[in-house]
């Protein structure tokens, strides 16, 4: 089996996906935990259960910068317009998952 750059290229994407899909449960779990651990502490102390704890997150992740989200998207975007654009030369064409790579790994480092 021959491997050329596209099926490479196809690999290196989904495996940075998985990175940033791991990442994104990671810090769902943590944020669970968190909250799970807040909650014990109040009903310990003798709160009222139906009060919301103070001082706990929400339990989604938070995007930390839109404009660092924004030029992401805009990245991704980018490499699949090279990859779809019939002008390219094709040694430019071959490399389309550069760009896509960049913009999610820009993605994965930009939530909370």
């Amino acid at each position: 089996m021959i491997l050329n750059i596209n099926t490479i290229g196809t690999s290196f994407v989904i495996i940075v996906a998985l990175i940033f899909y791991v990442r994104i449960v990671l810090l769902q779990q943590n944020k669970s935990g968190k909250r799970l651990e807040a909650y014990s502490k109040n009903r310990a102390k003798g709160s009222n259960t139906k009060k919301r704890a103070t001082g706990v997150e929400s339990a989604g992740v938070r995007v930390i910068n839109w404009g660092w989200m924004t030029a992401a998207i805009i990245v991704i975007l980018l490499g699949a317009a090279v990859a779809g654009l019939p002008n390219l030369p094709q040694n430019i064409k071959d490399f389309w998952w550069i760009p896509v790579s960049a913009g999610i790994i820009m993605m994965a480092f930009n939530f909370k």
